[in-house]
């Protein structure tokens, strides 16, 4: 309708091509980088593997252009975008803020009590997700007022098992993992690498706190909602045929992520360089950066 109406149309099929062609790139950075950080991957050229992943996508993407692909299409973009990606974002978060370190903690205190808060947490938060949605519906904030009373139940066994000051348990214990994480993100924004700047601390606990506690909650119980809904009613009102076929994607996602955590058991070295943004400073007392770089020999964080 409007005036020179072909060139519209060339200035959109242009712009859709641009976007797609820089969202290409960027995922195939970032899978051809974590494939070839395998054994395997490593012997693959770079080129080939993307050119590899370049068909693979073709082939794929084409499953969505005939004429009962917008069905597809919609199931499986919801699917993915509800719950792969939710679920990605809770698992990357119990990562950092839980597995990583872990041994750190168990040095400071008794390991019954980081296990105790560890398991407390998660466990709460895998029943009390679905049970508020499903179970309580329109009262789902009573769910999330029981979920954050058994965490503080937890935590104080936790604080009582570990025979740490409170200071101490909200420092070593309750936030390991992500407090090294925080730690290495403030060292590395410093103009003066050895002198520690006020903001740090204030960063350090609203981060650690966020990553480990609220963002996995905030996550799970969207997750939760999402699958209630679908529960209640199919999504878009399609067939089953098609809403298992959306399914199988996420499901496919988790099944790579399994496979690859009971599988990848090979630590990535860092160089004497970076070891040092990795080293923590609980007491600002560290090596230096350039300290740490002269050393030829760097003991494991």
């Amino acid at each position: 309708m409007m005036v020179w109406p072909n060139l519209w149309a060339l200035m959109l099929s242009i712009t859709l091509f641009t976007l797609g062609i820089d969202s290409a790139f960027s995922m195939l950075e970032a899978t051809t980088t974590v494939l070839q950080d395998t054994a395997v991957g490593k012997l693959i050229p770079r080129k080939f593997l993307a050119l590899l992943l370049c068909l693979l996508g073709a082939r794929t993407s084409a499953l969505f252009c005939y004429n009962w692909s917008f069905t597809y299409f919609d199931v499986v973009d919801h699917y993915l975008n509800v719950y792969l990606m939710l679920l990605l974002g809770v698992l990357e978060v119990m990562g950092a803020g839980w597995v990583y370190d872990r041994e750190y903690a168990f040095k400071k205190a008794n390991k019954t009590s980081v296990v105790v808060l560890a398991l407390g947490y998660w466990i709460s938060l895998l029943i009390m997700g679905p049970v508020s949605f499903i179970v309580l519906k329109e009262k789902f904030w009573v769910g999330a007022i029981i979920f954050w009373v058994l965490v503080l139940f937890f935590a104080v066994i936790s604080i009582a098992l570990s025979g740490l000051s409170l200071g101490n348990w909200f420092h070593y214990i309750s936030l390991y993992g992500a407090r090294r994480l925080a730690r290495t993100m403030t060292k590395l924004s410093r103009k003066d690498f050895g002198v520690r700047e006020k903001w740090e601390s204030v960063f350090d606990v609203w981060w650690c706190v966020a990553i480990k506690y609220f963002v996995p909650f905030a996550l799970w119980f969207l997750l939760s909602f999402s699958f209630s809904k679908d529960l209640e009613e199919s999504y878009g009102e399609y067939h089953w045929f098609w809403q298992i076929n959306g399914f199988v994607y996420p499901f496919l996602g988790l099944l790579a992520f399994l496979i690859s955590l009971c599988a990848c058991t090979e630590k990535d070295p860092f160089t004497p360089d970076l070891e040092c943004n990795f080293t923590s400073d609980e007491d600002e007392t560290a090596p230096s950066k350039v300290e740490m770089a002269d050393k030829k020999a760097v003991e494991p964080f």
